[in-house]
């Protein structure tokens, strides 16, 4: 029903919507205001989609990125 959340989509989501690679980090409170505020809208902007096959889309495309981003 809700959205997974963690390095790679959130990666993935800021690529998309802002064209840099940026990292998560650990600020628990941070880590929510972004999946509540910017990361469930994002998501369920893929209408249509099978919820499940977006959340493995963006977290390969996060991983991804992050290979890019450490060997590029």
């Amino acid at each position: 029903k809700w959205p997974i959340f963690d390095q790679h989509t959130y990666r993935a989501m800021n690529y998309v919507k802002n064209g840099i690679i940026e990292e998560l980090g650990n600020n628990k409170s941070f880590i929510y205001m972004k999946y509540k505020n910017e990361y469930v809208p994002f998501f369920f902007t893929f209408k249509g989609c099978e919820g499940r096959e977006v959340d493995k889309a963006l977290f390969a495309f996060g991983k991804y990125l992050k290979m890019i981003k450490d060997f590029g």
